[in-house]
């Protein structure tokens, strides 16, 4: 047994006997030893809750949640954020580092539903969280150009820091946007918004905004030249003098961490607990509070209407998903059912487009990181190696990753969950073959033992379309669609091979 592991277990036989105050100072030593170990930043928040300290209970989890995000452990980073929130409800760049977190994940509805909470919660606090706020909206809509929820909820913190041009450009393109998609409502909306503004804008600024909506009008409406249009006019306000905006709360905290915080606190989960987290949580009562407030308001036109159902059906995508996101691993190890980790599993493998990976430069500083993190995981320690090739896979380092999951598939209640992941890897690595039998291998497992298929029918689904085998391909898409047609792109694929037949 390692050093760092000596002083592990010593901690927790400490914390068993009650010596909170002792424990963390073995934790402290450990950290010492392995600085770059997240999970070591998570167990000790959760000993300083035992010890009611709720402020280093936070800066210990912020730390933990830096570094899972820069290993891409998105998931572990959004559990930590929840676990802050439940701590502090009220902690509004956590909610900021929610959205950021979903939206690099690229999942749209609960990046929208965060988003949305974060503006609330500024747009409903004092006057000097506006000029701290508008950096962590700049990302946000970066990350998620095309989102028509984001973009909506964006202008109304702009407008209130004064952010004419930059509210003015996402008009025009959100415009544009509805345009596009043959909706004419929407498009007079978005111009009477426009139109509305133009007044407060210099001449400078007036011609600024026809200059792109006439490069958009030329081109068809390019999104390439109105995004460039709205980062520029966001360097042009930050600087303008306008507001000026405080740093960001990365640089302050070393980490912006963010969950949907009353619905959380209101389940019941104790703060220092690692629980089966479920991503968006409280997007329900958010969603109802908006539906509240549209039917508040008898007087509000048809467009503002839209515009407030663009939200709420942000959120309710977000609300949707719930149960079928991955499994935060690593974080939940003991805690968790083994059929949470299996559904986990099933919702990464079925992930259809990973992140683009990371320049090589930085995947090489990522790998190393995790090699650091994992350095000290025990030959036997199979939930470890589980955690592993989940860093690896979402880093896609497909190789390394499978090596770990075969080590982890020698844990009978990781088996099923492990092979998935396999034949994901190799899915994603090309090796469509390879994946078929892989996954039929898992089909059998999951049969047998009555446990979720739904992620191994879709990957099946997928591997046997590439490889052209379209009939195969739709019985186990139909196997999905019967059981949830809204999983996923499900319901794409069954009327893309319907016409393909």
């Amino acid at each position: 047994m390692s050093k760092a592991s000596q002083i592990r277990q010593k901690a927790q036989e400490l914390l068993q006997k009650g010596h909170v105050d002792k424990a963390v100072q073995e934790y402290r030593r450990l950290i010492t030893i392995e600085s770059k170990n997240p999970n070591l930043y998570n167990e000790l928040g959760d000993i300083y809750l035992r010890a009611s300290d709720k402020d280093q209970a936070v800066q210990s989890y912020e730390k933990a949640a830096v570094i899972y995000e820069k290993v891409a452990l998105y998931n572990n980073a959004v559990a930590v954020c929840k676990k802050i929130l439940r701590v502090n409800p009220e902690r509004t760049e956590t909610m900021a580092k929610l959205a950021e977190l979903r939206a690099k994940q690229k999942l749209e509805g609960e990046a929208a539903s965060f988003f949305a909470q974060f503006v609330e919660a500024v747009l409903a606090g004092p006057p000097s969280m506006l000029s701290r706020a508008h950096k962590d909206v700049d990302r946000i809509v970066e990350l998620m150009p095309e989102c028509e929820a984001i973009l909506a909820k964006a202008t109304e913190l702009y407008v209130q820091t004064g952010m004419r041009l930059r509210t003015a450009e996402i008009y025009s393109k959100l415009a544009g946007m509805a345009e596009a998609a043959g909706d004419a409502n929407r498009t007079a909306h978005y111009r009477r918004k426009l139109e509305e503004l133009k007044p407060e804008l210099s001449a400078e600024e007036t011609a600024r905004v026809a200059e792109i909506e006439g490069s958009r009008g030329a081109a068809g409406a390019p999104a390439a030249a109105a995004d460039e249009g709205i980062e520029a006019v966001a360097g042009e306000e930050a600087g303008s003098g306008v507001i000026e905006a405080a740093p960001d709360a990365a640089e302050e905290t070393g980490a912006e961490t963010a969950e949907p915080p009353a619905a959380e606190a209101a389940a019941g989960t104790p703060a220092g607990e690692t629980a089966d987290v479920e991503p968006g949580a409280g997007t329900e009562e958010a969603a109802g509070d908006e539906s509240e407030t549209s039917a508040a308001t008898g007087g509000e036109d048809a467009d503002e209407a839209h515009v407030r159902d663009a939200v709420e059906e942000a959120e309710m995508l977000a609300a949707m998903s719930r149960g079928r996101e991955p499994y935060d691993r690593g974080l939940e190890r003991r805690k968790t059912p083994v059929e949470s980790e299996r559904r986990g599993a099933r919702e990464a493998a079925a992930e259809a487009a990973p992140p683009p990976a990371p320049p090589l430069g930085e995947s090489t500083e990522s790998r190393e990181l995790v090699e650091e993190i994992t350095s000290d995981v025990e030959k036997d320690d199979l939930r470890s190696h589980y955690d592993l090739g989940m860093a690896y896979l979402e880093m896609g380092l497909f190789t390394e990753a499978i090596r770990d999951f075969q080590i982890a598939s020698r844990c009978a209640d990781l088996q099923l969950s492990s092979m998935e992941m396999i034949g994901h890897c190799f899915l994603k690595s090309g090796e469509a073959r390879l994946a078929v039998k892989q996954l039929l291998r898992a089909l059998d497992i999951a049969r047998a033992t009555g446990a979720d298929s739904l992620g191994i029918h879709y990957n099946l689904g997928l591997a046997y379309e590439m490889i052209g085998e379209q009939a195969r391909a739709r019985e186990h898409f139909e196997e999905v669609y019967i059981v949830d047609m809204a999983f996923r792109d499900v319901a794409e694929k069954m009327k893309k091979l319907a016409a393909v037949s």
